[in-house]
C-alpha cells in the first residue's frame, strides 16, 4: 500500500475574528457615577481609552459616563484573548483593560511583550460569573442539568465549543477539564478524543445560542452563567439550562488593569476603579446577570446553576492554558490534504485480512474523518503502468471543503468512498483486472490530453508533468 498525504497549514494565532471587536464605541450620555476626579492640565486631558469584553462594555459606559474628570471616556470592545493579540502587535494602546483576571492577566504576564500591565490590578475584581455548560431545552433533563461531574458531560451530552483562542470561557472549560484528567492514568487519552471532536467543529458562541432552539442542531456548549441569563431574558420561549461542574466551576472574575503605556495620570485610573465599585455599578452588574466579585448571588439566575456553587473554583495554570491554546490552534488551523493512492496491480494483493487497496481506502477515510470541518481534501490515484501517451496519475476528487460533500453541502466529503468506487469493478467499473494487473479504464478515468510540448517526460521522472498547464493543479510543496 502506498498512501501519501500532503498537508499544508496556515493560520494566525487565535484565528480570524469579527471586525466589530476592533471598532471603538463612543460612550453613552448618562451621568457619571464615578466618585473622585482626574487631575491634570488641559494638555493632558485627551481621550481615556478602555478595552472591555462585550458583555461588560455597555455597563462600563453607563456607570462611568462620558467623562473621567477632564478626560473623554472611549470604550472599545474586545475579548480578553483577542486583545492579547492586538496588544502584542502594538495596534492598541489603552489606558485601562477590563478582563477575566484568571485567564488573560496570567497570559499577559507570562508573555515577553512590551505591553504589560503595571500598577494596581484590582483584586478580587468587581464582578464575576462561573463557566458552565449551556444545555438547550431539547437536551435538558435531570441527568444533564444541575451539578454533575465533567466526565458526565463528556459522556451524556452532544457538545460543541467556540474556538478556545477566541472565547475565554471555552478556554477555561477545556483547561479545567484537562488539568483534572491529565495526571490520572489514561486521563489524557480519555479526554483527548472528545476534545478533538468538540474543537474540530468550532461553533462560535453566538451561533450555538441561535441553534439552541433547533432540536436537530442544538448542542451543549461552554459559556457563562451571565450569558445564559442574558439570552434567557431575551428569549423566554425556550430557556437554556446549565450543567454546573461538581468539581468546581472556573470563574470569569472581571478586574481592572492599567498599562505601562498609559499617558494619563494615576488619578484617572483611580476614578475609573471607584466608578466600577459604586452601589450603582454593583446594581447594574447584578441586573445584567453577574455575581459579586466573590461569587455570591441572592437568587438563582439560570436553571441548573445553584446559588452556592459546588466544589472549589479551579486555579487555572498559565502554562497549562498556553499549552492547550497552542494545541487547539494546531487542531483548528486551516488545512489542505491531498491523498495520493497507488492503484497499480500490486494493490490487489493481500495484506493481512485485507487487500492493499482496502487498507488504502481505510487510511483515506481515517484521514478525512480527523481533519477540521473547515479543511480541504482531495484524492488522486496513480500507477506506474502508463499507457502510451497517457498519464500515470488521475484526479478522482478535486480539493474542496470536506463539508461540501462533492457538491452536496449538507454532507461531509468522503474521499474513501470515491476510492472504493474506483476499486470496485463489479459495481462501478472504473477498474478492471487484466492478466493479474489492476488497470484504469481510459474512457472513464483518464483524460487523453496530448503531452505539452514544454514537458519532457522520462523514465527517471515519470511524474514530471504534474504541474504543467494541462494537468490538474497540484498544491505547492515545501
Amino acid at each position: 500500500m502506498f498512501v501519501l498525504a500532503l498537508v499544508f497549514v496556515g493560520t494566525k494565532l487565535f484565528g480570524n475574528r469579527d471586525s466589530s471587536h476592533n471598532q471603538a464605541k463612543n460612550s453613552g450620555g448618562v451621568s457619571a457615577s464615578a466618585s473622585g476626579s482626574a487631575s491634570g492640565s488641559a494638555s493632558n486631558c485627551g481621550d481615556y481609552q478602555i478595552v472591555a469584553p462585550a458583555e461588560v462594555a455597555s455597563i462600563v459606559t453607563e456607570t462611568v459616563g462620558p467623562k473621567l474628570g477632564c478626560h473623554n471616556v472611549k470604550v472599545t470592545t474586545a475579548s480578553s484573548l483577542a486583545f492579547l493579540e492586538q496588544s502584542s502587535a502594538g495596534t492598541v494602546h489603552p489606558d485601562a483593560w477590563i478582563t477575566g483576571r484568571s485567564v488573560a492577566v496570567g497570559l499577559q504576564r507570562a508573555s515577553r511583550r512590551r505591553h504589560r500591565p503595571r500598577g494596581r490590578v484590582r483584586r478580587p475584581g468587581f464582578a464575576s460569573t462561573p463557566v458552565v455548560l449551556a444545555v438547550p431545552a431539547s437536551l435538558a433533563n435531570a441527568d444533564t442539568t444541575g451539578p454533575h461531574n465533567w466526565i458526565d458531560a463528556l459522556a451524556k451530552l452532544q457538545l460543541s465549543a467556540a474556538a478556545p483562542g477566541e472565547y475565554a470561557p471555552a478556554a477555561l472549560a477545556f483547561t479545567a477539564v484537562w488539568q483534572m484528567f491529565a495526571n490520572l492514568p489514561g486521563g489524557e487519552q480519555a479526554v483527548s478524543e472528545p476534545f478533538f471532536e468538540i474543537v474540530r467543529a468550532q461553533v462560535p458562541v453566538a451561533a450555538s445560542f441561535e441553534r439552541s432552539s433547533n432540536t436537530s442542531t442544538a448542542r451543549a456548549f461552554p459559556t457563562t452563567e451571565q450569558q445564559i441569563r442574558a439570552w434567557n431574558t431575551a428569549h423566554t420561549a425556550a430557556p437554556i439550562s446549565a450543567m454546573t461542574p461538581n468539581e468546581g466551576a472556573p470563574m470569569m472574575n472581571y478586574t481592572l488593569v492599567r498599562f505601562d503605556q498609559s499617558t494619563t495620570d494615576a488619578d484617572a485610573f483611580s476614578a475609573l476603579e471607584t466608578a466600577l465599585t459604586t452601589d450603582a455599578a454593583t446594581k447594574a452588574f447584578t441586573a445584567a446577570g453577574f455575581r459579586s466579585a466573590d461569587g455570591k448571588v441572592a437568587a438563582e439566575l439560570v436553571p441548573g446553576v445553584p446559588v452556592v456553587l459546588p466544589g472549589t473554583a479551579p486555579q487555572i495554570g498559565t502554562k497549562t492554558l498556553v499549552r492547550l491554546l497552542s494545541d487547539m490552534q494546531w487542531i483548528t488551523r486551516k488545512v489542505s490534504i491531498l491523498n495520493v493512492v497507488d492503484v497499480s496491480g500490486s494493490m490487489v494483493e493481500k495484506s493481512g485480512d485485507q487487500t492493499r487497496i482496502e487498507r488504502a481506502i481505510d487510511a483515506v477515510n481515517e484521514t478525512t474523518s480527523r481533519i477540521p470541518d473547515n479543511a480541504r481534501a482531495g484524492l488522486w490515484v496513480f500507477s506506474s503502468d502508463r499507457r502510451p501517451g497517457g498519464r500515470d496519475y488521475e484526479q478522482l476528487v478535486a480539493t474542496l471543503g470536506v463539508r461540501q460533500g462533492f457538491g452536496q453541502p449538507a454532507r461531509r466529503a468522503d474521499p474513501g468512498r470515491q476510492l472504493d468506487r474506483h476499486a470496485d469493478a463489479r459495481r462501478h467499473g472504473p477498474l478492471r483486472h487484466d492478466r493479474g494487473r489492476l488497470r484504469v479504464r481510459p474512457q472513464e478515468l483518464h483524460r487523453q490530453h496530448p503531452e505539452p510540448r514544454d514537458c519532457a517526460r522520462s523514465a527517471a521522472s515519470p511524474c514530471r508533468c504534474t504541474a504543467s498547464r494541462r494537468a490538474p493543479a497540484t498544491p505547492k510543496t515545501s
